[in-house]
């Protein structure tokens, strides 16, 4: 009853067709594995453990007081493209950073340290109590 956009059915196979999946996907797991590494070591703590995590989809929790909206508009304005707000996020005050696409190793690499920046720059507090009301560690700074 329906015909399909042969052109947009060509361009789907094109782009299948011309990506490496298993070389994309041990990437993926390295970069995510790296990051993980990289944000726990300087004190943030990470929603999903690395056992039931995906290495594509971190959520972080901010330090104690620290709004994740607030890190989030400032990334946003130096051109970073992190999840903060939807309402399941704000309201947890969680913020989402996704390895998906496209992305230069060098700006991963480089985004643990640009977070603290912010962090360290942050002087608008948290709306609102904590999830668990647990104190949780500053980021280290670089």
């Amino acid at each position: 009853p329906f015909t399909q956009s042969s052109n947009l059915l060509d361009a789907l196979g094109t782009s299948l067709a011309e990506i490496d999946w298993p070389s994309r996907f041990r990437r993926l797991a390295q970069d995510g594995a790296w990051l993980r590494c990289a944000m726990e070591f300087r004190g943030w703590r990470l929603l999903a453990s690395a056992k039931h995590a995906s290495p594509a989809v971190h959520t972080l929790i901010p330090p104690s007081g620290v709004s994740a909206r607030a890190l989030g508009e400032q990334l946003r304005d130096a051109s970073w493209l992190v999840s903060f707000e939807s309402g399941y996020l704000r309201e947890r005050n969680w913020m989402q950073l996704c390895l998906m696409g496209h992305y230069p190793p060098a700006a991963l690499h480089s985004f643990p340290a640009a977070l603290d920046r912010f962090v360290m720059m942050s002087t608008v507090p948290q709306s609102g109590a904590s999830i668990d009301g647990a104190a949780y560690p500053a980021a280290a700074r670089s």
